[in-house]
């Protein structure tokens, strides 16, 4: 080996005296040994959304098998300071006991492991806290707490728990079960400026999401002595109209009528009628409701039989019906109509009897009796 300059591997020393004659017995040498070349593989792993990041640093093989009179190894890891829970492994053997951290002051602290020895191969575990804090949601500048609907464009924010300023993002979205792929972005952020939100992309929904419902959102983000990886969600909603068809606007009908209401909830993207949709309704201004005598008929149409001597009408005269319509994954939409009943009568004369005669200066009373055929009872 090249020693100090010599090719045939003997160590060259000289010594200067300021007197003659100057004779020099070596009885000891000791020969501090510096590599600098050595390199360890890393990686990382992260157990879940929003779990400490778990750090691995190798180096595979020895160190190098020197001559049986070197002694005292050193192995020296320079890891960052915000990497903590270290532990060291020569093999099998847990040396942590005898590392000892030096910092730089410069956001990198250096183990070093004394009395190392070779071994067949050395390596270094340690975890960092996930620096991903959220990921945000916004349509035209507005949070919307992870709901939109099918036509709009989604800003997706990621926060961080600290300023970063450089760093690769890696943004997915799955669909529900099957889970497809159906967007992803990647972002370098080595050219922006520190900060601790940076925008991961602006999605079009309508562009290609394939379905409605809980889409799943992943981001993953590292530097290479950082990291994080959250897990967030986003309801994608159908958009959607309720449409009254019958009866028109402020029809009349008569207490003993019973007529049904038919409505039309559509989705309006796909352009088609909703079947097995939850449809409710209320006589009374919402203070009860029902899902009774709600009958789906094809194409998005039910009717909705209503009887106009059903008890929930309090009284005759103005009533304003309620309609609800909801489907999981869909817009929930509510409508309602005013109906005018009118109670049925009847008129009986009670006296005088029929051809009854009266002298011209007889003062009589004429009783009748004004009855509600529907509800048998008295008009007061």
């Amino acid at each position: 080996s090249i020693v100090n300059g010599s090719t045939s591997g003997k160590l060259k020393y000289n010594i200067s005296a300021d007197w003659w004659d100057v004779e020099s017995n070596i009885t000891q040498v000791q020969i501090n040994y510096t590599r600098t070349d050595l390199k360890a593989s890393s990686n990382f792993e992260i157990s879940g959304s929003g779990q400490d990041i778990r750090w691995n640093v190798t180096r595979n093989g020895g160190i190098d098998y020197f001559d049986t009179n070197f002694n005292n190894y050193t192995i020296n890891f320079t890891i960052p300071t915000t990497w903590n829970k270290i532990n060291v492994f020569n093999g099998s053997t847990n040396k942590t006991d005898s590392i000892s951290p030096y910092s730089w002051n410069n956001g990198y602290i250096d183990i070093k492991i004394p009395n190392a020895g070779n071994g067949t191969y050395w390596f270094l575990n340690a975890t960092s806290t996930n620096l991903i804090s959220s990921i945000d949601t916004y349509v035209s500048g507005v949070a919307i707490n992870n709901i939109a609907n099918f036509t709009n464009v989604v800003r997706f924010n990621i926060t961080f728990s600290e300023m970063i300023m450089n760093g690769t993002l890696n943004f997915t979205v799955y669909s529900p079960t099957p889970n497809y792929l159906n967007h992803t972005e990647i972002v370098n952020l080595y050219l922006l400026n520190t900060k601790n939100e940076f925008n991961a992309t602006d999605w079009d929904l309508s562009l290609n999401a394939t379905t409605y419902g809980l889409f799943n959102t992943r981001i993953a983000w590292n530097n290479g002595t950082a990291a994080g990886f959250l897990i967030g969600n986003l309801m994608i909603l159908g958009e959607t109209e309720l449409i009254i068809d019958y009866p028109p606007l402020s029809s009349t009908f008569d207490a003993s009528d019973i007529f049904n209401i038919t409505i039309s909830f559509n989705d309006t993207e796909k352009v088609e009628g909703l079947a097995n949709a939850y449809i409710n309704y209320s006589l009374d201004g919402g203070n009860n409701w029902r899902y009774r005598n709600v009958t789906y008929i094809g194409q998005g149409e039910y009717n909705i039989t209503i009887d106009c001597n059903d008890s929930q009408f309090i009284d005759y005269g103005q009533q304003k019906i309620i309609i609800n319509a909801s489907k999981q994954d869909y817009n929930n939409l509510s409508k309602s109509i005013n109906i005018k009943i009118l109670g049925e009568t009847s008129l009986t004369f009670i006296n005088p009897a029929g051809g009854s005669n009266f002298d011209s200066l007889n003062i009589f009373n004429i009783t009748v009796e004004f009855n509600n055929t529907i509800r048998t009872d008295d008009i007061i």
